[in-house]
């Protein structure tokens, strides 16, 4: 072995240092459940047990959240165009491409203006032609200084295995007691879905069925049952649909959390057939829950009796 030189050994040790410096604010690879997405959060942050992710017990208001979405990486990106982004409150102020393993993602980094404090949201977004993953970090412009550089190695670190299994209900912040009439069909990212058979539907041979998916909660909401008909417009998946005409509107409970019923009547896109919407939006903790059953319009009343029976047997875990 060569000998080393005093200032070799000072390189080696400040290399050295260095190396494990890196990761000195990291904890271990953490793997959240229902998500296929790993990675190493800062040494503050655990995970939580009301939303997906982890939060801080250092750092006030301090989250790591992931979601996943049916629909495609590409299409998805249009969501975070600048305008937007703007009309959502959140300023882009820098993006650019990173590394998720083997495939590349979208990093945004975003500041919240429309909160009495400045919230910055850090959003890696990534996926393929069928799904689409968010892992967005929030913290509050005051730690910014100190926590930023933790969260954006974190980021940094994440993987996700998009070949890997689990089960229907790995992860998911709800569950379902037995379902009356209904059988589980699908699980894509956030959408659970639900028919009488237990198989897809098909648009000639339309069957009621019954979805539930799962959004993060917004910052700030003026008038619930205003904004529960506008998230009825957006829930277009399972069948295709659009021109909304809302029939009805009311507040209910939902497991002791505060919820909005719109019943509503829409036309399927594939078919041009008229169907009945029955949608509850529900105002949980940290997240939405968006709660749907499609039937035929002359059935309507029977199929959202049974509707609402499933709502009985939803709990937030």
């Amino acid at each position: 072995m060569p000998f080393l030189t005093p200032v070799g050994l000072r390189y080696i040790f400040v290399l050295v240092v260095g190396l494990v410096g890196s990761h000195a604010a990291l904890a271990q690879r953490v793997e959240i459940s229902g998500t296929l997405v790993s990675m190493i959060p800062p040494k503050s942050f655990t995970l939580s047990e009301n939303f997906t992710g982890f939060k801080s017990k250092k750092y006030r208001n301090s989250t790591i959240s992931v979601s996943r979405y049916p629909g495609s990486f590409q299409s998805m990106l249009q969501v975070f165009a600048e305008p937007v982004l703007e009309s959502r409150g959140l300023v882009l102020r820098t993006r650019e491409s990173m590394p998720v393993g083997s495939i590349t993602g979208e990093f945004f980094r975003l500041l919240q203006i429309s909160t009495n404090q400045p919230m910055h949201k850090w959003i890696l977004i990534f996926g393929d032609h069928r799904e689409t993953i968010t892992v967005t970090a929030a913290f509050p412009d005051t730690v910014a200084r100190e926590l930023a550089p933790k969260l954006e190695q974190s980021l940094s670190t994440v993987l996700w295995d998009r070949f890997g299994e689990r089960s229907i209900e790995d992860g998911l912040p709800y569950q379902l007691q037995t379902l009356p009439h209904f059988q589980y069909v699908k699980r894509i990212g956030n959408l659970v879905l639900y028919t009488r058979d237990g198989k897809l539907p098909i648009p000639q041979q339309f069957q009621p069925l019954f979805t539930v998916t799962i959004d993060d909660y917004p910052p700030f909401i003026e008038e619930q049952f205003e904004f529960a008909r506008t998230q009825l417009a957006l829930q277009t998946h399972f069948p295709r649909l659009e021109k909304f005409v809302t029939t009805g509107t009311k507040g209910i409970s939902v497991d002791d959390y505060p919820a909005v019923e719109v019943t509503a009547l829409a036309t399927d896109i594939d078919t041009g057939k008229n169907l009945a919407v029955w949608y509850v939006l529900i105002y949980a903790k940290h997240q939405m829950f968006h709660v749907k059953g499609v039937c035929e319009p002359s059935d309507q009343r029977r199929c959202n009796d049974m509707f609402r029976l499933i709502l009985s047997k939803f709990s937030v875990k």
